[in-house]
């Protein structure tokens, strides 16, 4: 299945059958639908929507509502590490 993109100098914007999003390039808003507005799609079958890269799981905050668990005790990501994700996504 393929999609359309159309993107201009602040919005981008993909259309396909099952899975359509606007991204306004310049406030980071994004909308995205499946066949309707009001479908939800699990995931986006061209690849990521967002990469939620943690390179460190340290935090002293203990918020009661976080969903990551981290401590003060966590650990840092390596450098080397993080160049191999970011030119696997870049790629």
């Amino acid at each position: 299945m393929r999609g359309h993109i159309t993107e201009s100098s602040k919005i981008k914007c993909l259309r396909s059958k099952c899975f359509n999003y606007n991204f306004d390039k310049e406030t980071g808003f994004f909308q995205r639908w499946g066949v309707t507005e009001k479908e939800d799609p699990i995931f986006c079958e061209f690849g990521p929507e967002i990469a939620d890269i943690e390179i460190t799981t340290v935090c002293n905050n203990g918020c009661p509502f976080c969903y990551k668990n981290n401590t003060a005790n966590g650990q840092h990501m390596e450098f080397d590490t993080f160049k191999i994700i970011f030119n696997t996504l870049s790629s």
